[in-house]
């Protein structure tokens, strides 16, 4: 079983909707997260899920925790 985050799908979304290319940076800046945080969001490579980094991507992202994280069992067939 694994837990995945649609980091990189919100921000598409979030880019696509803004119309502009939105950097880590600018995201730095509006949530106050460090860049490693956001680029192991990123890469999917977080070995621990903070509540105060969800609270705060679920802000910038203005979506629902179930929107940010997901997850799926093993696959046993």
């Amino acid at each position: 079983m694994a837990v995945y985050n649609q980091f990189k799908i919100l921000l598409a979304k979030k880019e696509i909707k803004e119309s502009k290319r939105i950097s880590y940076a600018d995201i730095q800046t509006i949530t106050g997260l460090a860049a490693s945080t956001l680029s192991k969001w990123a890469t999917n490579t977080i070995d621990r899920y903070d509540r105060a980094t969800i609270n705060s991507l679920c802000a910038y992202f203005e979506c629902e925790t179930g929107d940010l994280l997901i997850y799926e069992p093993d696959d046993k067939s």
